[in-house]
């Protein structure tokens, strides 16, 4: 341990960690700042026996300092691995007594973190942060948000370089992507009539009141045909709800024939059908 004005006291162990963050909010704003402890962490030799005077020193010193935001890593986590402990961030929420938010990683799961938030934490201006979740997931809140179960995480390949394997090929929810088609379909719509405003077409008026009505039909006769082909599949007398995996790919079959329709209809309207798919493509984006 060093001896000289960096080591040794509590006072001049924290003094490093002190000098860069009072450099840093001098430089560009003690708002856009923002300083993260693992006061519980063994990584690379950095636990202490009782790390409480240390990090309570610390804390009490950068409250002064008025930062964004504290971020706190409980003991559960270690290092890059989970660990079975069991001390608590309790002292230095206490001490930093709501002067901004906290972040509070440590392993946390959906339903973890809710408990953390609505009953372990209640009354403290907290956030829950994710990290190997979000590699996994990158719908993760919408997955959160929805009760959708997460994609497991693959540890090896987390630094992995320059390589996407395991950090952008995780795949998102069924359900996200049938919820980002249809606000397309949404958005085309609304696009699409102001381009053929713009065209000079002189229609005026939305999709024609026929053309959803026929939609909403075929959509109806597709579930009547596939909802007999589910059953059939189950076997005659099965009182299960149909699958989610039926649903989702009903939605997909229902989005698929309003992009076809689609196109139909702005012929109808007068557009040739290359320009017709242009406008669909340049509306979806």
């Amino acid at each position: 341990m060093a001896a000289d004005a960096w080591g040794g006291s509590v006072e001049k162990r924290a003094r490093f960690c002190l000098e860069i963050t009072k450099a840093v909010v001098a430089a560009i704003g003690a708002d856009r700042v923002g300083v993260r402890l693992s006061p519980f962490s063994t990584f690379q030799g950095m636990g202490m026996a009782d790390p409480i005077p240390q990090y309570s020193y610390l804390i009490r010193c950068l409250k002064n300092l008025k930062p964004a935001y504290l971020h706190l890593v409980e003991s559960r986590i270690s290092g890059n691995a989970d660990a079975e402990r069991t001390e608590t961030i309790d002292f230095a929420l206490d001490i930093w007594d709501n002067v901004s938010p906290v972040l509070v990683a440590g392993g946390f799961t959906p339903d973890s973190a809710k408990r953390a938030v609505d009953d372990k934490y209640k009354g403290i201006d907290i956030m829950i942060v994710f990290g190997r979740y979000f590699i996994s997931n990158p719908d993760l809140p919408y997955r959160v948000r929805n009760g959708i179960a997460l994609n497991p995480y693959n540890r090896d390949n987390f630094y992995t370089a320059q390589a996407a394997k395991g950090y952008t090929d995780y795949p998102f929810s069924k359900e996200f992507q049938v919820e980002r088609q249809i606000q397309s379909i949404r958005e085309l719509q609304t696009r699409s009539i102001g381009e053929l405003h713009r065209k000079g077409t002189g229609e005026l008026q939305p999709l024609s009141k026929k053309f959803e009505l026929e939609l909403q039909i075929q959509s109806i006769r597709e579930l009547q045909s596939r909802s007999i082909r589910e059953l059939q599949r189950r076997g005659i007398g099965e009182q299960q709800p149909l699958s989610k995996q039926f649903e989702v790919e009903l939605q997909i079959q229902s989005i698929r024939e309003l992009q076809s329709r689609s196109v139909r209809e702005l012929q109808r309207r007068g557009i040739a059908e290359i320009e017709a798919r242009s406008i669909l493509q340049a509306a979806v984006g």
